[in-house]
């Protein structure tokens, strides 16, 4: 998710009038009068990167709940190596 996420912020700013293509989707799916390519295309990362931000925080959420579950039950901890 964060690799996604960190992939598709950096692609966000360098979107050209060039477009980008998301396969398995019509070209003009959602693009209303006057709405250039780049703007659909914009929208589109956009639409990505909320959900996954969302997801990413609760995901962040609960490794932080068990992190202190540990932390408070202080069991011993040991790693099988080999």
């Amino acid at each position: 998710m964060q690799i996604e996420l960190a992939q598709l912020q950096y692609l966000l700013p360098r979107l050209t009038k060039c477009g980008i293509t998301f396969r398995g989707r019509p070209a003009e799916l959602g693009r209303g009068t006057g709405e250039t390519q780049l703007e659909v295309d914009r929208r589109r990362v956009q639409d990505r990167i909320a959900p996954l931000e969302r997801e990413l925080e609760g995901v962040r959420k609960v490794r932080s709940v068990q992190r202190q579950g540990r932390k408070r039950h202080q069991w011993p901890v040991a790693a099988v190596v080999g």
